[in-house]
């Protein structure tokens, strides 16, 4: 689907795709605006889940180089910016807020020209959805420029990332609370694993995101004006603290699996503690009963009448000796595993730790595209 909007002093009006052609003569023959301006008019230009010949309209009307188009129907695993002479290329990933049961990354392609801006999506992106209804009314960014549009776009992106990062905080913060307060579970390797594969995915988003944004505020580069360049600055510092918190979660993923090991093996210490204890006792008490049960005629004891409750009395003795020793030294300290404390059903998954969402992983083949697209 091709959708277009242009707006310009005169208010902001829909474009039909078939006049696109013409309506780009036209703004090239406006005065042109070098690095980025204002005035207008601007044309956005927004394709989503384009068909084999919407396709063409990238390369037959905008005439974009055919790589940048290729990248545009395949998964781009880094976000990235190339420089071309008319326009910039950018590749931006988005996540699905948190809450959704899964978190997934989908790809948002942007062509920044002078005066027009090109998003191209396979999958629905949701900042794309809101920002276009916010033009529709009028209240929108594109009056002031493609590239300060481009801004509300990426902004509203990376926002999206917050609500799932400290999502996973938390759930990292509860399991680590939970290991100090309960024994551990047998699923939280399981569960950590998942998580860290979740961030490192994360990652791969997140860190060239934010060198994009930073190449972007730089004076160097061509087609954003210096107002929006403040305002991509802005967006370049939110992209930083996401990543300080991605880098603390990954933090809290290692201190958990170091907290859950450090307790087990403590727990299992004192286990293998006590039963060597219980072992110690009973060796001389094994010793003296089987002594005393091998099958000789001539054995002393065995006709003395006080001989069997001499045995027992001598067995106690050791053994109540041995525990009194031991308690004394100290070994006796009951093992470290507090009960679990009893939470409330909230459903099947409340007795479980839930595993992490998973991110879709829906290959596609080279071509334009037939169905969703996200990252493997």
């Amino acid at each position: 689907m091709i959708r277009a909007l242009m707006a310009g002093p005169e208010g902001v009006r829909e474009v039909e795709p078939a006049s696109l052609g013409e309506v780009l003569r036209q703004l090239a023959g406006d005065q042109p605006l070098g690095r980025g301006g204002t005035g207008g008019p601007f044309l956005w230009v927004d394709l989503d889940a384009p068909t084999g010949e919407e396709w063409e309209l990238l390369t037959g009307v905008f005439r974009f180089h055919p790589l940048a188009v290729e990248d545009c129907q395949s998964f781009t695993e880094l976000p990235k910016l190339d420089v071309y002479p008319d326009y910039l290329f950018i590749v931006l990933h988005q996540v699905e807020p948190a809450g959704t049961r899964r978190v997934r990354r989908d790809e948002l392609d942007v062509f920044l020209g002078p005066r027009y801006l090109v998003t191209v999506h396979v999958d629905p992106v949701e900042v794309v959805g809101k920002q276009w209804e916010r033009e529709r009314q009028g209240k929108g960014a594109l009056a002031q420029g493609a590239d300060m549009l481009f801004h509300a776009l990426a902004d509203a992106l990376v926002d999206q990332y917050i609500p799932v990062l400290e999502g996973l905080q938390d759930r990292l913060e509860e399991m680590i609370t939970g290991l100090l307060d309960e024994s551990p579970h047998p699923r939280l390797p399981r569960v950590t694993l998942a998580i860290r594969r979740q961030l490192l995915r994360l990652r791969h988003s997140l860190e060239p995101q934010r060198e994009v944004f930073a190449r972007l505020a730089q004076r160097s580069t061509p087609f954003v004006s210096e107002r929006a360049r403040e305002y991509l600055r802005d967006v370049h510092d939110h992209s930083d603290r996401l990543v300080g918190l991605l880098a603390l979660n990954r933090e809290l993923v290692t201190y958990a699996v170091d907290l859950y090991l450090a307790l087990g093996n403590n727990r299992m210490n004192a286990i293998v503690q006590r039963l060597t204890i219980v072992t110690t006792i009973f060796m001389p008490l094994t010793l003296i009963t089987g002594i005393y049960g091998m099958n000789f005629r001539f054995m002393p004891e065995l006709e003395h009448p006080y001989g069997y409750p001499a045995v027992l009395a001598l067995i106690a003795a050791l053994g109540i000796g041995l525990y009194l020793y031991f308690w004394r030294r100290g070994w006796l300290e009951p093992v470290p595993i507090p009960p679990r404390r009893r939470r409330p059903d909230r459903g099947p998954e409340s007795r479980h730790p839930p595993l992490p969402p998973g991110e879709a992983s829906r290959g596609r083949a080279g071509g334009p595209p037939s169905g969703p697209r996200t990252d493997g």
